[in-house]
């Protein structure tokens, strides 16, 4: 199967796959970016490793929104909308309150 084929169809396998993968590329430009500025500025308490990841879910919600709204995939976005929430729960239950650091 082609991978666009495969985004653009409205199914539960798509919207599982977009919610898993789409946090990665922003977790990984968050934190070079946050790790750049607390280089430049000297100040490292700007932000952890636990709110990178927070903020790397980002991505899904507004995907939820796109995939309700403009593209009319309910299959997907009621996917992305689970694996957000598990994303979310997990990262309560076990990173929140645990010393973090990411490997880059």
């Amino acid at each position: 199967m082609n991978l666009r084929k495969l985004l653009r169809s409205n199914t539960y396998l798509t919207g599982i796959l977009i919610g898993i993968i789409s946090p990665i590329p922003t977790i990984a430009i968050l934190a070079l970016l946050f790790r750049l500025i607390m280089h430049l500025t000297g100040n490292h308490t700007f932000i952890d490793d636990r709110g990178i990841l927070l903020l790397g879910i980002v991505p899904d919600i507004l995907l939820i929104r796109y995939f309700l709204i403009k593209a009319n995939d309910e299959k997907t976005a009621r996917s992305l909308v689970f694996v957000t929430a598990v994303l979310v729960i997990l990262f309560f239950m076990f990173i929140h309150n645990q010393p973090f650091n990411l490997p880059f």
